[in-house]
């Protein structure tokens, strides 16, 4: 499906660890150069609670690794 698309446009790949970036910017991975590294912060719980507006669901979105 993918095949079929424009090759025009901007895809995403979000991981939440180092070892993630570590094998897509591996000298032998194959993904190597169709990607840019960008380093986003944390986000606070503040700014998430005063988007969601639920404390509980806010602590959750902010950092799902915790409630686990």
């Amino acid at each position: 499906m993918i095949s079929n698309w424009a090759g025009n446009g901007v895809l995403v790949a979000v991981g939440s660890s180092y070892g993630i970036v570590d094998r897509v910017f591996d000298r032998n991975s194959s993904l190597l150069g169709l990607f840019m590294p960008m380093e986003v912060g944390i986000i606070s719980y503040e700014d998430v609670l005063s988007q969601v507006g639920d404390p509980l669901l806010s602590a959750l979105l902010r950092d799902p690794c915790t409630a686990t």
